[in-house]
C-alpha cells in the first residue's frame, strides 16, 4: 500500500506540533528565535530549535568564541533540542518514513520523488504550526525563523532553500538569517 501524502502531511503534523508543544512548555521561559523540521541524512524528520538560552549556554559549555556565532546561530545539528521529542511522538512517523520508501530504493527517479513529497510535506506541516501560532503571534511571531530542511543540502542548496525561507517567514528573521549565511 502506498503512501499518500496526505497520511504523510497528518502524520507529521501531528507528530511535530507535539514536539514543539513539549518543548515550548518544558522550556517556555527562554526565547526561541529558530524552529525547523529537518531530514537529515536520509532518516525520518524530526525537530530542532535554538533558543538565546540555549546558544548562550552551548558556547560555555564548548568554550567556543563569540566571533563563531555565525557557525551555530542557525545549526539545527548543534541545538540541545535537536530531536526533540523523537522518541516520545515520532514513532508513527518512522515507520511510515520507512515504509514510503521500501518499493523505491532500486529506482533513482521514484526515490527522488518520494523524497521531495516528504520534503514538500514537511514545508507543508512548518507553515501550519505557524498558522496554528505555535511560533507565536504578531510581533513574537516576527522574531521566530521558522523553516523545513535537508541535511547535508542539495547541489540546489542557495536558491531553493532561500525561495523556501522566504515563502515562511517574515521578511525582518528572514533577512536576517540569510545575511548570517556563511554559504
Amino acid at each position: 500500500m502506498a503512501i499518500e501524502k496526505k497520511q504523510i502531511v497528518e502524520t507529521l503534523l501531528c507528530a511535530a506540533e507535539k514536539s514543539f508543544t513539549a518543548l515550548f512548555n518544558e522550556h517556555g521561559d527562554e526565547h526561541f528565535y529558530y524552529c525547523t523540521l529537518v531530514m537529515a541524512d536520509g532518516a525520518a524528520p524530526c525537530i530542532s530549535a535554538q533558543s538565546e538560552e540555549s546558544l548562550k549556554a552551548y558556547f560555555k559549555e564548548n568554550d567556543i568564541s563569540d566571533s563563531d556565532i555565525l557557525y551555530y546561530k542557525w545549526s539545527w545539528a548543534d541545538s540541545d533540542y535537536c530531536g526533540y521529542g523523537f522518541d516520545e511522538f515520532f514513532g508513527e512517523v518512522t515507520a511510515i518514513f520507512e515504509k514510503s520508501f521500501e518499493d523505491v530504493l532500486d529506482d533513482d527517479d521514484k526515490f527522488e520523488s518520494k523524497y521531495n513529497e516528504w520534503f514538500d510535506a514537511m514545508e507543508i506541516v512548518m507553515k501550519k504550526l505557524d498558522e496554528n501560532g505555535i511560533f507565536g503571534t504578531g510581533d513574537d511571531r516576527k522574531r521566530v525563523f521558522v523553516y523545513s530542511e535537508e541535511s547535508p543540502p542539495d547541489e540546489e542548496f542557495e536558491s531553493r532553500d532561500c525561495e523556501r525561507a522566504e515563502r515562511m517567514n517574515p521578511q525582518a528573521i528572514y533577512k536576517e538569517w540569510l545575511n548570517d549565511q556563511t554559504w
